[in-house]
């Protein structure tokens, strides 16, 4: 293959590909970030939920994210994000107190997020992730 690939480019077609070859043969996860914390909700540890992390204007994705066990996340860096800017979502899906739809044999709970949209879907929160630095971080959300 390597040599039928050879005989079909110019010099310079080669060597422009060889030259990707390297620049790019070290872009795996070897750049990728590992990232923990905590999250608390009203100053108790937040459990069973989701954080994501999504990359802002000028960082490179993709997104990344962890499950909340216990108030602690842990992103890998396997799985992590680059460095740069995020903007971060916390999402606790649970039954929703109130909400029913029509189930056959009665009412059915509904279940959805029950964080407020200002840390899930509106999320203002953010953070900036470092290369070769612990990048631990806390969140201290509130119901109210």
């Amino acid at each position: 293959m390597v040599h039928w690939l050879i005989g079909r480019c110019r010099p310079g077609q080669l060597l422009c590909g060889l030259v990707c070859l390297a620049l790019f043969s070290g872009c795996g996860d070897s750049r990728r970030q590992s990232v923990k914390g905590t999250v608390t909700l009203d100053g108790a540890p937040l459990d069973r939920a989701a954080i994501t992390f999504f990359p802002l204007t000028g960082t490179l994705g993709p997104a990344a994210g962890a499950n909340v066990e216990n108030g602690e996340f842990h992103v890998t860096a396997k799985k992590g994000t680059f460095t740069g800017q995020f903007r971060v979502e916390i999402a606790k899906y649970d039954i929703i107190p109130g909400q029913f739809m029509a189930g056959k044999e009665g009412p059915i709970p509904v279940q959805g997020n029950i964080l407020p949209e200002r840390y899930s879907t509106k999320s203002k929160l953010t953070a900036e992730i470092k290369a070769g630095e612990k990048n631990q971080l806390h969140f201290e959300l509130a119901s109210k």
